[in-house]
Parts: structure tokens; sequence; C-alpha cells
């Protein structure tokens, strides 16, 4: 859900990546059926937000060796 600010429509997916199972697509998608709109989407942010996670995920992967 957001509006002018972004926000994890899920506790367990915040600030990270998840697998796409079965269990975590249909998780996901059950949350965001139950999404209301709220005056406006500002997606530059939430777009900007994820990138910066992939960014994240990224580098600590390199990091990692992986």
């Amino acid at each position: 859900m957001f509006s002018d600010e972004p926000h994890y429509v899920d506790d367990c997916f915040n600030d990270t990546l998840m697998p796409a199972s079965v269990d975590n697509v249909k998780r996901i998608q059950s949350k965001i059926d139950a999404l209301e709109a709220q005056k406006f989407a500002n997606f530059e942010k939430a777009l900007t937000r994820a990138f910066e996670l992939f960014r994240k995920v990224s580098e600590t992967m390199k990091h990692a060796g992986v």
C-alpha cells in the first residue's frame, strides 16, 4: 500500500527479496487484491525503493561471491 510514500503490503516481505515460490506468490497476490486506493500512488518513489533493494541485494551477493 502506498500513497505519497511506499509501504510493504506484507511484513514478511519488508526490505528483502523473497523467492517466487507458489506460496509466496499466492500470499502477495491476496495482499495486493485486498488493497484499496488511497488518494494517489507515487510510482516514482515505489520504483526507486524497489531498485535500491535490487542494488543492495546484488552488492551483498557480489561480496559473498555468489
